[in-house]
């Protein structure tokens, strides 16, 4: 009992005094470190007649002097927040990208994913900050003034994770004004979008007052300092509850959209699939509340943190992969149909033969040749991307047109064709008219008449893609090319 170096003086007369509730040894350490009732008593006379910070002291020394396996999980802590952060980096990069290309516009879900990912990185310096501190190990294995600084850091860590939660799910909100057009809809997502902000904004205020003086959240562990803090248990669980509320609200409401429009079920299970990736985001807060268990009550928070901090950092980077995830889905897309760009350039590029003007062989106009169905698709995303709208030519989507922005968004017949003109630029109506009938043959430039002469010198036919309303040139100003952009972008989403 001599070399028990460290121990305080009252863990040093607790230990003497409880001998006589073991049968062991004073010499025997092996016995001592096993006897369980012995460990009880001398755990209440600790706890009665030392301090906290002694209380610590007396607990270290014993386990050193009993041989006891420190525990240290910050290497682990470490590994897993890299992987994780770097899994959200690529998402986040992927949407970049998607806009870098201008696949489609910047809008205001890109400005906030953004400030959600710098904060994101402010969370991810908080957690290694966390872990140097004594995140992952054991609380009486760290230094006292240590776990005020670890306090400190948790402080600002609830605060920062609620304000980024919060962002994220701003940033959804935002992308569903982008994508669905309904009325009631949009009011339904403004509300949501206020009460999401109004518990971020409750939340942080919360936080800030939930002890006073402030100071006394990180110093008031040892129990030498005056102050008061408001019943963390019941502050923890409310913030997680009305997230994981919110987060199935906020999975319902795109479903209830997609359902309703006019597409067959194999492209309704597509397009909610990939929404329904917000389940992902529901369940791991489903998992962090259960994580949260005692957690305001434990007596060794620098490891209990370790839990919360693993799943804590899960939610936060499944919520932002939830929403980087439809853009990143453009920007592959976009990839993936430029794989074949050199066959399909080269395809493009082949002129055709000069033909009379009788007949084609497939009773349409001579001057026109379609190519439709698969050919056609994989030539849709590199033709009609917004980059070409700075190009010398015209554009279109093949949709039609109704009076309905909603069925207009979910038409079936969206199939592209591409024909080859040779004719001059085709200037098509505004997409946002009212319904119409299809503009005839000779508006595209393809009535039946003799080949042109530049066709028969060898010269390259013109190239547009025919639509029923849709056009943009060159001549068009920069507000409409960006409104068309958007009609591109929000036409994407429903190709899954």
């Amino acid at each position: 009992m001599a070399d028990l170096a460290g121990v305080p003086q009252c863990g040093l007369a607790c230990l003497i005094s409880s001998l006589s509730a073991t049968t062991c040894a004073a010499t025997n350490t092996t016995c001592l470190c096993l006897d369980k009732g012995f460990e009880s008593v001398v755990s209440i006379c600790v706890l009665s007649n030392c301090t906290i910070r002694e209380v610590l002291a007396v607990k270290n020394g014993t386990s050193l002097h009993c041989g006891l396996p420190e525990a240290n999980e910050v290497y682990t802590f470490t590994v897993i927040t890299g992987v994780i952060i770097s899994l959200q980096t690529v998402f986040f990069v992927l949407r970049m990208l998607c806009r870098a290309v201008r696949i489609a516009p910047w809008g205001w879900d890109d400005t906030t994913i953004v400030v959600a990912f710098i904060f994101t990185t402010s969370f991810a310096a908080a957690s290694g900050i966390e872990s140097h501190y004594g995140m992952g190990r054991n609380v009486w294995t760290v230094p006292p003034d240590d776990i005020d600084q670890f306090l400190k850091v948790f402080f600002a860590f609830e605060a920062i994770y609620a304000f980024v939660l919060g962002v994220i799910k701003i940033s959804i909100c935002f992308l569903y004004l982008r994508i669905f057009p309904g009325h009631r809809f949009r009011v339904v997502v403004w509300a949501t979008q206020v009460f999401n902000i109004a518990l971020v904004f409750a939340f942080i205020v919360a936080d800030v007052l939930q002890c006073r003086p402030l100071s006394y959240f990180w110093q008031g562990w040892d129990g030498e300092h005056e102050g008061y803090c408001l019943n963390l248990t019941a502050f923890v669980y409310s913030h997680a509850a009305l997230n994981i509320a919110l987060d199935v609200w906020m999975l319902a409401l795109p479903a209830s959209q997609i359902w309703q429009l006019n597409m067959n079920m194999k492209k309704k299970v597509g397009v909610i699939a990939m929404f329904g990736f917000g389940v992902l985001l529901t369940l791991v807060s489903i998992i962090r509340l259960l994580s949260l268990k005692g957690f305001a009550t434990t007596q060794n928070p620098t490891m209990a943190f370790y839990r919360v901090g693993v799943w804590t950092a899960v939610e936060i980077t499944a919520g932002l992969m939830v929403a980087c995830m439809p853009a990143a889905r453009l920007f592959v897309m976009y990839c993936v149909s430029h794989l074949f760009s050199t066959t399909r350039s080269r395809l493009a590029s082949e002129p055709y033969p000069a033909r009379s003007s009788k007949s084609n062989g497939s009773g349409g106009p001579p001057a026109a040749r379609t190519l439709s169905g698969k050919l056609a698709n994989n030539f849709r995303h590199k033709s009609l991307t917004p980059k070409d709208l700075d190009r010398n030519r015209d554009y279109s989507m093949s949709v039609t047109v109704t009076s309905d922005r909603k069925n207009f968004l979910s038409s079936e017949s969206d199939d592209l064709k591409l024909a080859e003109t040779e004719g001059t630029g085709v200037h098509l109506e505004d997409l946002r008219g009212s319904t119409k009938s299809s503009p005839s043959r000779e508006q595209f430039g393809l009535s039946d008449r003799p080949s042109m002469a530049g066709e028969s010198h060898g010269e390259k036919p013109r190239r547009i893609l025919v639509t029923q309303d849709v056009s943009v040139s060159n001549e068009s100003s920069l507000s409409r090319r960006q409104e068309l952009q958007d009609e591109f972008f929000k036409k994407e989403y429903w190709d899954v």
